[in-house]
């Protein structure tokens, strides 16, 4: 029996993850909440010398 994804939050869906990694619907539920909307966040580039 499968737990319900949506009924978690993103706290206790990436903790049912981690403990169970080969639950691939789990991970593309968790995939799903990110809101393609969302701003990005751009780093500079690193200095090196």
């Amino acid at each position: 029996m499968k737990p319900n994804y949506d009924a978690m939050t993103n706290q206790e869906l990436r903790a049912y993850i981690l403990r169970h990694r080969d639950d691939i619907d789990a991970i593309e539920a968790f995939f799903a909440r990110r809101s393609p909307d969302s701003e990005a966040v751009i780093f500079p580039p690193a200095k090196t010398e």
